[in-house]
């Protein structure tokens, strides 16, 4: 096995590449940092003004505004419907079976290796044990799983003392379960997740290429310390992978739902998960929305032609679609997995900081708006990726950041100025808007009563046993009133805005840790 020298010359250059391509095209990639939170800022402070300077445009605009939203709106509904049966037909489907019954994807799912790449920094033992527990009841063949716990040397007494009661209690559950530490003081990486399991994918490549594995047919998985697989999903995983067309030009990702402890956080939080897990649920129909997101699998193949995640980005499964896609060609494509992985809601030991790191973590996830200027160097300066692929993506991902930060206030504030303080409301055009904009709310009803169904039927119940104590998440459906502003102000908006405006003045965020107390309430996961 190579020396951890070797490694850290291998990082140390992944980060030179990175830092060389911003600092060579400095003002352009400047520009480009500035460009999306000018344009944020711009058209709120504009609408802002036309409220009180030209109210009637205004609310012309909203007029369209709305229209084109309860499209969009009714798309996702649409979207979220059908979904909904194929997403919990695949949890009940036997995939290890389907595998079985094919004699040549038999064959072939022998050589397949699962490479499970959990990162951890400062997490405790029961999160990682109760992740691990779930693993060891996978239908698919428990000997072709490589576990690895990936760890920091920031955190090394604390991480190697964990690892090694890890180690003990289910080391012999799979083919083998390696520990490996990623190293503090590598000049120019950022601290976070993509570093860590970089090197841990490093680490793995030289031991696939030992134990002479075809590293076509190694699947690496990166996982988040609290995500537990769904029993199925390296099964539904490999009859995917064995059943693409493509598979080296794939990424896999799933569905992320935040149960795991969604009987302990607030009612604001657990409404915002929901949402979370709507979206992505919706997006495995809505297939031109996705992109490599919290779990992900990719063949170690193309991951050593991707140089690993990215050394430098505190988003490394967004930025990771456009390294991909660079470097794969336009026939890179991201799969939507129907199977569950299982995660943590953000939780604290109290009830404001629950609220607070929600806020920050949302904060960081809007921080992905830090891909734009990537992507967009990329596609302007090397003629290779100045592809319709790419400049549609790069539009579509420029839309949905602006989107996310404007909607709400758009739609909750901006959109009523005219109405409440100009005499247009006593116009045709006045009361229109207010018959029409109430005809749109009673709409977005149709989808919040969808939403509130399949949250009951999703959700393991409160108490064990007791399948009745589902219907109490109703009651953060009828708490709407609430929920929605505060899910302005911690979810959609508000953080996106901060994002923004911190890549625009050039106040970068650097990457944390978003607590997750482990459950005392939700069992269901962990039997």
């Amino acid at each position: 096995m190579p020396t951890e020298t070797k490694y850290q010359q291998e990082a140390t250059r992944a980060v030179l590449k990175e830092t060389h391509w911003r600092d060579r095209h400095f003002r352009l990639y400047r520009a480009l940092e500035i460009f999306p939170g000018a344009l944020v800022w711009s058209a709120i402070i504009g609408l802002t003004i036309m409220a009180f300077v030209r109210p009637t445009w205004l609310a012309t605009l909203m007029l369209v505004y709305v229209t084109l939203w309860l499209l969009k709106a009714l798309r996702f509904t649409s979207f979220l419907i059908r979904a909904y049966t194929p997403f919990v037909r695949s949890m009940k489907t036997d995939w290890q079976a389907k595998i079985e019954a094919v004699p040549e994807l038999q064959e072939r799912s022998k050589k397949i290796r699962h490479v499970i790449l959990a990162a951890t920094y400062k997490e405790e033992y029961e999160t990682l044990a109760r992740a691990l527990e779930i693993l060891s009841k996978t239908t698919f063949p428990k000997d072709q799983i490589i576990f690895v716990l990936a760890t920091e040397e920031r955190d090394h007494d604390h991480a190697m003392s964990i690892a090694a009661r890890l180690k003990h209690k289910f080391g012999s559950e799979f083919g083998d379960f390696i520990v490996t530490e990623h190293p503090a003081a590598i000049p120019g990486e950022i601290k976070g997740k993509g570093t860590n399991i970089s090197w841990a994918g490093r680490v793995i490549r030289d031991y696939c290429r030992q134990h002479r594995f075809d590293i076509d047919y190694t699947l690496v998985t990166s996982i988040d310390a609290d995500h537990r697989l769904h029993p199925s999903y390296l099964s539904i995983l490999s009859y995917e992978f064995l059943t693409d067309p493509k598979p080296q030009l794939s990424s896999y990702v799933s569905v992320a739902a935040f149960f795991n402890n969604i009987w302990d956080v607030p009612s604001p939080v657990r409404f915002i998960h929901f949402s979370s897990t709507f979206w992505m649920m919706a997006t495995s129909v809505w297939t031109s929305r996705l992109h490599n997101v919290m779990t992900q699998t990719q063949n170690l193949t193309a991951l050593i032609k991707t140089d690993f995640y990215p050394p430098t980005s505190i988003v490394e499964d967004g930025q990771q679609y456009w390294r991909s896609l660079f470097t794969l060609g336009d026939d890179y494509d991201v799969k939507m997995l129907l199977m569950p992985v299982f995660g943590d809601a953000v939780l604290t030991d109290t009830w404001w900081g629950t609220i607070k790191e929600q806020y920050l973590q949302r904060r960081r996830w809007n921080y992905g708006i830090s891909d734009f200027p990537y992507a967009t160097t990329h596609f302007l300066l090397e003629p290779k990726h100045r592809t319709l692929r790419v400049f549609i993506d790069i539009c579509r991902h420029l839309e949905g950041h602006f989107g996310l930060a404007t909607m709400s206030l758009l739609l909750g504030v901006i959109g009523w100025i005219p109405i409440l303080l100009s005499d247009i409301n006593h116009t045709v055009l006045g009361l229109n808007f207010q018959n029409y904009y109430s005809l749109v709310l009673r709409f977005s009803l149709v989808g919040i009563i969808l939403s509130a169904i399949f949250s009951v039927a999703l959700i393991p119940p409160k108490y064990e046993g007791k399948w009745w104590s589902k219907l109490l998440v109703l009651w953060d459906f009828i708490l709407l009133p609430i929920q929605i502003p505060l899910s302005i102000l911690l979810a959609t908006s508000v953080p996106s805005l901060d994002s923004h405006t911190r890549l625009m003045f050039g106040r970068y965020l650097g990457f944390r840790v978003t607590p997750k107390a482990v459950s005392t309430k939700t069992t269901l996961l962990d039997t």
